[in-house]
């Protein structure tokens, strides 16, 4: 950090101390002189600038207009709310404040830098967002028909930041043996410019250990949060397809591994263990970058 920075954030505390220094300051003269109403009355203004600043920042908190779900609303009004049990403290403080104790003086000089950790304490809980999309929801009778005998199918998708390329792993589990196939498709995964789809490939015991393994990291998978924003990055999403329990479980990721969202990269790098084939677009389109952008963007207008 510049020294520059370094002022910034001195002012800053400052700054955020001020309110409760006055406060402070007009507790004690209503404590020591007269008129008492003018003094009450102005700790009292200050106190409602606090509670109006707090109402403000709940009702950004509770009606974000950008969309984000904040995981935690409620802590992060309580924690806002601090703000005035500070302000309390030195409505308090003022009776006991003795001029000549330097344990008096050093609490007093700390009170910006307590009110600096409650908005740093803020803006951890505020920032916090649910992630992802989970959903639960019961299997259609004519998918359980087609499952031909299977005990379940996971679908994983990835596909890159423009949507241009997808790719798509199906693992299956029947009669304790476990399969895979990929397919590879440009643009769309429904209505695509090159598709290839390879046939089921038996997997050894190892890997059939990791299918399972990755049932029940899909299954075990709680919401997780974040306070970051990728601009840019990739998506997935995974789909449990239980047909011994009639269930299907579908989790879609954006950029796990740049949120560092833990559970999410356990479920994608589980995946990326058992699949063998390569990535490299050769595998699935002989089209350069910049044709797969024009052929896209013409089905886009379309």
């Amino acid at each position: 950090m510049a020294f520059n920075d370094y002022l910034r954030i001195i002012l800053l505390v400052i700054i955020l101390g001020l309110p409760f220094w006055v406060g402070f300051l007009f507790a004690v003269l209503y404590r020591k002189t007269k008129p008492k109403i003018l003094w009450f009355t102005l700790w009292v203004l200050i106190l409602a600038a606090l509670i109006g600043g707090i109402i403000y920042l709940s009702s950004f908190i509770l009606f974000d207009e950008e969309g984000f779900e904040y995981a935690y609303p409620l802590l992060s009004i309580l924690s806002a709310s601090l703000f005035l049990v500070l302000y309390f403290i030195c409505f308090w403080f003022s009776k006991t404040f003795n001029i000549r104790r330097k344990i008096h003086w050093l609490c007093l000089l700390s009170i910006p830098a307590i009110s600096f950790g409650i908005l740093f304490l803020i803006f951890c809980v505020s920032s916090q967002y649910h992630w992802g999309f989970i959903e639960n929801k019961t299997l259609q009778k004519e998918a359980i028909e087609k499952a031909q005998g299977a005990n379940y199918d996971i679908e994983q998708e990835f596909r890159d930041a423009w949507r241009f390329t997808y790719s798509t792993v199906i693992f299956r589990e029947r009669n304790d043996s476990a399969y895979y196939r990929i397919i590879h498709s440009v643009c769309s995964k429904r209505d695509d410019i090159d598709t290839v789809s390879n046939s089921w490939i038996l997997l050894d015991k190892e890997k059939s250990t990791l299918v399972k393994e990755l049932k029940r990291a899909i299954e075990d998978y709680k919401p997780e949060t974040t306070s970051g924003d990728v601009l840019d990055g990739y998506g997935s999403c995974t789909v449990l397809n239980d047909y011994e329990r009639n269930s299907q479980r579908t989790l879609c990721f954006k950029s796990a591994i740049y949120y560092g969202t833990r559970r999410a990269i356990v479920i994608e790098n589980l995946a990326n263990q058992i699949r063998t084939e390569p990535e490299k677009r050769e595998a699935f389109t002989k089209h350069t970058n910049e044709e797969v952008k024009q052929k896209c963007a013409k089905k886009m207008a379309q």
